[in-house]
């Protein structure tokens, strides 16, 4: 894959946004290359790895005030099948 820009100097500088088309045009340019499942998970992981390293935990949520056990949300979808909007948990 090749990119757009000359070096990494002008691909930090697209991404000082001037305005909303500016933003979206960068913004459509990324989702373009993902195209797999496992480019999801990979970006997924790169995310929550970094995350992690700044100290970024999971917030409290309704689930956790309301003391849902952890085991109910899988960790893993991949591992445990397929997750789709339809499946009870």
């Amino acid at each position: 894959m090749s990119l757009p820009y000359p070096d990494v100097d002008a691909l930090r500088r697209a991404y000082v946004f001037d305005d909303l088309q500016s933003f979206l045009d960068i913004y459509y340019a990324n989702c373009d290359v993902l195209r797999t499942e496992q480019d999801f998970s990979d970006l997924t992981l790169a995310y929550l790895t970094k995350a992690a390293s700044q100290g970024v935990g999971m917030p409290r949520s309704s689930s956790t005030r309301r003391r849902t056990p952890h085991a109910v949300f899988p960790s893993r979808p991949a591992a445990q099948g397929s997750v789709t909007p339809s499946t009870k948990v």
